[in-house]
């Protein structure tokens, strides 16, 4: 089994322009690091609702940057090698993709 932790700059732009940060952890389980990066490619439209928790009515937007993934070896933590971060980019940008084309065909049917 192979375990990876994805690493997420968030953020929340409340009306008054306040801005609520915090950093959040997702962990993944899976037969190989491939199948962790696809699990969480598929939340790449993220559920935020921790990040407004109690003030829903006043957000503007909400947003994630990645900040680091890391990959569990010998009971440690340490950093994903680069592959392993260009595999989950390209996995997000496939899903994008085919979101944007499926949103396309929608509006061609309708």
């Amino acid at each position: 089994m192979v375990y990876l932790t994805f690493y997420w700059d968030t953020w929340a732009i409340f009306e008054g322009d306040e801005i609520f940060r915090m950093l959040q952890r997702e962990d993944y389980i899976g037969e190989t690091w491939q199948e962790c990066c696809d699990k969480c490619s598929i939340c790449w439209d993220w559920n935020d609702s921790d990040l407004v928790k109690g003030y829903e009515e006043k957000v503007i937007e909400t947003d994630r940057q990645l900040k680091e993934i890391s990959i569990h070896e010998n009971g440690e933590e340490i950093d994903a090698p680069q592959e392993i971060y260009e595999y989950y980019k390209n996995a997000v940008g496939k899903l994008e993709k085919t979101n944007v084309n499926s949103r396309k065909k929608q509006q061609l049917n309708n």
